[in-house]
């Protein structure tokens, strides 16, 4: 058996911590998701315009 492992697994604090609250983490997260969801959609849509019309006066 491997004493230090189950040691340190049995600790409820093993050294790693968030130097924030981890909401504030999830804000963020979400919010660079949001953006390239967004430029993704933007580019998404280039190109598929019609041409334009040689006849049509505007």
């Amino acid at each position: 058996m491997n004493l230090p492992v189950l040691a340190l697994l049995a600790d409820e604090y093993n050294g790693y911590e968030l130097p924030m609250a981890a909401w504030i983490y999830g804000v963020g997260i979400f919010a660079i998701l949001m953006l390239s969801l967004l430029i993704t959609l933007g580019f998404a849509s280039k190109g598929k315009e019609l041409p334009a019309d040689p006849q049509a006066h505007h």
